[in-house]
């Protein structure tokens, strides 16, 4: 368990706390300081000084150094605890001058709800919350949307339903307006709802699960068409009320359930309430699901589909993934023809040209495929960059299948640039000879470097500068970006001929480090680079290091103790 300073008891032996409270009883503890924000140091006089550090994050141990014995064996000591507790007893006094001496306060803030619920009457707490709801109408929504599960009526549907029915009414202003305050409030009564259908799902009561469900599909998609202004807030309560179908009917369901399932989605796909960001598509992807090895089912959403595309005002993102379930309800009907036909009839739309790009490729036509690949990429600019990769990674297995060098060298590059995988960069390499490939390697380089900055990052490219035997820009690199992690990976390599540009940069790297990075954690990773330097043969410099840390950093008792 970490410790902080309001858990020491329970967290620290009983044996060290009292030592730790007798030595600030004896006043064995002096020179108290908090030399920077949240790092404490101290000094303890016994039969011999031991000094100690402390330090703090959110009231939280993060690191602690001490000279004693106890401390390098435990990582905590007497000492580190009795300076806890006198930071404890400082924080404590500071606060207090900050709080009223009301004594009424002082006696609430004792005061909490389990305690007095051990005290009142089951009549008692019935009647406060009556008259509460009553008076507070969020109070009572919030109390209705918990409990209202609990009724056992004959139409278990009908009870949710009114309860969101009356979520909206109690949020509705006299002239049938929402407002964003009142919108907020309604979003967070449904989530409330899908937390006790999910709840539902775990417990195995499926039928309560889908009524929950399907009253905030109904209900909030008739709420998101009626009011434009608020719709967005409700989105994400519906993407989860979707999701939860998803895990209800992955689930041993009764055929009945399963099949009333069925029959709302296909009741609901078609409404123009679910046009908004696309929200339909979501009925599609379960009932595709729940279709699956139902030759008539199959057939019945086909239908449903060819009756969603003839809608004009679909966009073409809805149209692509339409065109999409509908290609593989068709493979499922072994009806691949059809495919064909339909690919063709939609094929303006980018998702219905990947869906082509794919069935033609596995066809090993790649002629056709590549004319489809030019009329897709015209229009890059206005394709989404998930969808944009895909059509560059299908030109790059079709012009490597056409042995098309410069369409292979634009998205071997394009696609490594985004997705850092070697396979790219080795066909990238693939496409140069020895006299061309520095030129277009550095070209590559100089792209990763435009890139957002990661360690990760970093490391790629100096294991290609390390590889590539480039070495004078591996060093450039490094004395750029200044990482000691970096440095002791790649400087085996640099120091033969580098020695003293490396030992100015190992200076540099080293007190950037040091000044924005403290805690034992830290002093740790400092002596690990010391060691690193002695056993590569670098020792004179770990020297130098060192002389450098305790000149500049000596008053850092806990980096000095690590050393």
């Amino acid at each position: 368990m970490k410790i902080t300073l309001t858990n020491i008891e329970d967290t620290i032996e009983p044996d060290i706390l009292n030592i730790a409270s007798d030595l600030l009883e004896t006043n064995a503890i002096s020179a108290i300081e908090e030399i920077e924000k949240n790092l404490w140091q101290a000094k303890f006089v016994e039969d011999i000084e031991y000094y100690t550090e402390v330090q703090l994050v959110g009231g939280r141990l993060k690191a602690s150094t001490c000279d004693c014995a106890l401390h390098a064996e435990y990582s905590h000591c007497t000492h580190v605890i009795a300076l806890l507790f006198h930071i404890r007893n400082v924080k404590t006094q500071k606060r207090n001058t900050k709080e009223s001496i009301d004594s009424k306060r002082a006696i609430s803030s004792k005061i909490n709800i389990a305690q007095i619920l051990k005290e009142v009457s089951e009549k008692e707490l019935k009647d406060f919350v009556r008259k509460y709801a009553r008076e507070d109408r969020n109070f009572g929504l919030a109390f209705k949307t918990q409990f209202t599960h609990l009724l056992d009526l004959q139409n278990n549907l009908e009870k949710y339903l009114l309860l969101i029915k009356n979520i909206i009414k109690n949020n509705t202003l006299r002239r049938g307006q929402i407002n964003q305050r009142g919108a907020n409030q309604i979003d967070k009564n449904i989530k409330q709802m899908l937390n006790q259908a999910e709840s539902a799902i775990l417990t195995n009561d499926y039928s309560d699960t889908f009524n929950i469900i399907k009253s905030i599909l109904i209900s909030i998609s008739n709420l998101q068409s009626k009011h434009i202004d608020t719709r967005e807030i409700h989105s994400t309560s519906l993407l989860i009320a979707f999701k939860l179908i998803d895990q209800l009917i992955t689930r041993s369901l009764a055929p009945a359930l399963k099949e009333d399932i069925w029959k709302f989605g296909i009741d609901e796909c078609l409404h123009s309430k679910y046009h908004y960001q696309n929200l339909f598509l979501n009925y599609y992807q379960f009932l595709k699901k729940i279709a699956e090895n139902n030759k008539a089912k199959l057939e019945q959403l086909l239908g449903k589909i060819e009756q969603h595309l003839i809608i004009r005002s679909l966009n073409a993102q809805a149209i692509g993934h339409l065109v999409s379930i509908q290609a593989e309800l068709l493979e499922q009907l072994d009806r691949e023809g059809e495919i064909v036909l339909l690919m063709k009839k939609w094929l303006k739309e980018p998702e219905v040209q990947l869906l082509a790009i794919e069935y033609l490729m596995n066809k090993e036509e790649w002629f056709s495929c590549l004319l489809i690949l030019k009329q897709a990429l015209k229009a890059d600019d206005v394709l989404e960059p998930t969808l944009l990769l895909k059509f560059e990674q299908c030109n790059l297995e079709v012009a490597r299948k056409l042995r098309k060098r410069a369409e292979i060298i634009t998205y071997s590059k394009s696609c490594y640039l985004k997705l850092y995988k070697r396979r790219y960069f080795d066909i990238y390499k693939e496409q140069y000879d020895d006299n061309d490939w520095s030129a277009a390697f550095f070209i590559l380089i100089a792209q990763l470097k435009q890139q957002n900055y990661s360690l990760d990052k970093a490391r790629l490219i100096c294991s290609l500068l390390k590889e590539e035997a480039e070495l004078p820009a591996l060093l450039e690199y490094l004395q750029k970006i200044k990482s000691i992690t970096l440095l002791q990976e790649f400087d085996k390599d640099l120091f033969t001929k580098y020695n003293s540009e490396l030992s100015v940069l190992y200076k540099e790297a080293l007190r950037d480090f040091l000044d924005n990075y403290f805690g034992n954690e830290n002093a740790q990773r400092v002596k690990n680079l010391l060691i690193h330097l002695e056993q590569i043969g670098e020792r004179n410099l770990s020297i130098t290091l060192l002389d450098m840390i305790n000149k500049e950093y000596g008053q850092r008792r806990s980096l000095i103790a690590v050393l």
